[in-house]
């Protein structure tokens, strides 16, 4: 019998709702802006992405958890991006 890694789907439940929120921000932004979008399109790949991420953390879970590389890559990559999107990046680090 295999056990199931809750922590797993709850990182990957998060993860999915913090896309969901970016994706929508991103939209309502695009469109104060007048940038013309497809919505429809948008609204597709925002699930299916979703549902990859929930996919690949549920098998995830049924292995044995997400591993903690995994969650340290995801850290550092959200660092960068935080870094790199707020201006500080390209003096701060050198970032071309």
């Amino acid at each position: 019998i295999k056990t199931f890694n809750a922590a797993s789907l709850a990182i990957g439940i998060l993860a999915s709702l913090v896309f969901i929120v970016i994706t929508i921000r991103k939209m309502i932004v695009q469109h104060k802006l007048g940038i013309k979008q497809s919505v429809p399109g948008q609204i597709i790949t925002m699930f299916l992405v979703s549902f990859v991420i929930l996919f690949v953390t549920f098998k995830l879970g049924l292995w044995k958890g997400i591993p903690w590389v995994l969650v340290w890559l995801c850290i550092i990559l959200g660092i960068y991006g935080i870094v790199k999107n707020a201006g500080i990046g390209q003096s701060a680090c050198g970032i071309v």
